[in-house]
């Protein structure tokens, strides 16, 4: 069981402006649970089993309040308001209950032939069912010394539909409805062991997730925006994995194929406002190599390199009326990479004496679908030092050790253009651990 709660103010706008601030307060509960059983160990039995089952329960409670002051409409209408004097602040009000509970059975079975080849296939179904009761209004403050003369603005020709749609208030959107889904995902493998040391690999498996209700987006122009559809996917992957020299050297290396159907992305709309949706098809394929050394007691050396290429296959955005094949996805580098040493000497038999440092490499990706924002290559460098005692551990470290510059979020605001929030700087600190 778990319970949070939230009660959170935010800056919207990301300026030294008071343009866009929510008020936002959350609630929920959530249970899980998991129920296994296996086969017993038993070495001259060539066969192995495992079924199961999951459940869980979610409910979440949102309350929110969207506010937009009069600067930002301002900015909005190019300085239009300003000139016939009215000060217009907007609260996008919005409570939502949301339910999520589902359930899942699950099993597997491993044959292993020839004391060499283990054939592997399962099985697992899974039911979800989503409900939302969301109702959403607009509340709207108006002043300014053109307010007297409102109504002969929302009169006339050129200016008052667009006004009429900026001083709206009442109603936006009241949902009471529930989905469900249910899917069945296989997957199979074999791995082949040549001997103690070396085992290669080959594995396929159907991947889901469901879909759900746009709660974000409090206007609905059509119904189809309401919800989104579930992500299908087919994962396959072919690796090998090895041990040398008594296992002082690890070696394992994978390449992958992943082809997405109805993948699920976030589009803004709105001044701050994103909801899901599916694009078409995309596909993600790369590589994976991990080594690991232990040349001498105590020292251990590891290098992690991945390469991804992730692109649309077939995605449109009728939105921004935007095409989006062949574009990288957003947010996924082109590679990453891990470099680190650590040493752990031993003092006496119960203090050691440790040390880390450790590099990690980000590979250039964009922030949006278009392609048109960028995150160049970062790497980052982590160090920690300390005494590893009986009963406690103690350790002196740095993160973003040499105070890289990077953007840990990246989008971009309606009239205001791309903003960014910067990765956290160089951080120092001491932890204590204690054992009992």
């Amino acid at each position: 069981m778990l319970q949070y709660s939230l009660d959170s103010k935010n800056d919207q706008d990301f300026t030294p402006g008071d343009l866009a601030f929510n008020d936002y307060k959350l609630e929920t509960d959530q249970f899980t649970q998991e129920i296994r059983f296996s086969s017993p160990e038993d070495k001259n039995k060539p066969y192995t089993w495992l079924v199961g089952a999951y459940l869980f329960n979610n409910k979440r409670n949102r309350d929110s309040d969207d506010v937009l002051r009069p600067d930002a409409y301002n900015l909005f209408s190019e300085g239009a308001l300003s000139q016939i004097g009215l000060e217009i602040e907007s609260h996008d009000l919005l409570k939502a209950n949301m339910k999520n509970k589902g359930a899942a059975l699950f099993g597997q079975a491993t044959y292993t032939l020839f004391d060499k080849l283990d054939l592997t296939a399962g099985i697992r179904y899974e039911h979800e069912e989503k409900t939302a009761d969301i109702k959403s209004s607009r509340r709207v403050n108006i002043g300014g010394p053109g307010a007297p003369f409102l109504p002969d603005y929302l009169s006339d020709p050129t200016m008052g539909p667009m006004l009429a749609q900026l001083v709206y208030e009442g109603p936006t959107a009241d949902i009471d409805d529930k989905i469900d889904f249910f899917e069945w995902l296989p997957k199979v493998s074999a791995a082949y062991h040549l001997n103690d040391q070396i085992m290669t690999y080959a594995s396929a498996a159907k991947g889901f997730r469901s879909g759900g209700f746009n709660e974000n987006l409090q206007v609905f122009s059509n119904t189809d925006e309401v919800t989104f559809d579930p992500e299908y996917s087919w994962n396959y992957e072919l690796g090998v994995k090895s041990g040398w020299l008594n296992n002082r050297l690890i070696t394992n290396a994978a390449v992958f194929y992943i082809d997405y159907e109805d993948q699920q992305v976030l589009q803004l709309v709105g001044a701050n406002q994103t909801i899901t949706k599916n694009a078409g098809k995309s596909t993600s394929m790369g590589f994976e190599v991990e080594l690991t050394a232990k040349p001498v007691q105590g020292l251990e050396l590891t290098a992690n390199y991945g390469y991804t290429d992730a692109k649309f296959d077939e995605y449109s955005d009728p939105v921004a009326g935007a095409v989006y094949d062949d574009n990288r996805i957003p947010m996924v580098p082109q590679y990453d990479y891990l470099l680190s040493a650590q040493y752990r000497h031993p003092m006496t038999a119960s203090i050691n004496l440790f040390s880390r440092v450790e590099m990690h490499g980000t590979g250039d990706f964009y922030w949006d679908h278009a392609n048109t924002e960028k995150q160049d290559a970062y790497e980052i460098i982590d160090a920690r030092i300390g005494g590893e005692f009986k009963h406690f551990d103690v350790y002196l470290w740095a993160k973003n050790l040499f105070d890289e510059k990077y953007e840990a979020i990246g989008f971009e605001f309606p009239m205001l253009g791309w903003m960014g929030q910067s990765g956290n700087p160089r951080t120092v600190g001491i932890t204590l651990t204690g054992r009992f």
